[in-house]
């Protein structure tokens, strides 16, 4: 099983590989097989994919904005009511200038959760929680 994303529709699809025969230079030739219907690309017959062999969810955040605590709690600070507030997060990914992190609550009653949508402060000198941002 694979999971394929094809470059003219919007959502990734599962497939199994029927067939694949290796030729020179490395390159093979693979057959996918879906239960799905597919009409679109059915008729193109040709078309550009990318097989996904791992995913992972969170929210992208710069590099520049994900800070260290005093405790060694590792999070971001976002805009909240005019404030800087501290949410800690777990990093799941790292991609070039960006992280891939999910939130880190200390506890089931912990409301400082990051939430895909919150303004996270990127650069800012002398932050701390419930500092004035605007």
């Amino acid at each position: 099983q694979v999971t394929v994303r094809i470059s003219s529709l919007a959502d990734p699809i599962p497939m199994s590989v029927s067939e694949m025969s290796y030729t020179e230079g490395g390159e093979a030739v693979v057959v996918l097989v879906s239960s799905r219907n597919l009409p679109d690309i059915i008729a193109l017959r040709e078309r550009a994919a990318s097989v996904i062999f791992q995913s992972e969810e969170g929210i992208r955040v710069p590099k520049k904005a994900l800070r260290a605590q005093e405790d060694g709690s590792v999070g971001v600070y976002t805009v909240t009511a005019f404030q800087a507030e501290f949410k800690p997060v777990k990093v799941v990914a790292e991609d070039g200038d960006d992280y891939l992190v999910k939130a880190d609550p200390k506890d089931s009653k912990d409301k400082h959760i990051l939430r895909s949508g919150d303004e996270v402060i990127i650069t800012a000198a002398e932050l701390y929680e419930g500092k004035v941002v605007r």
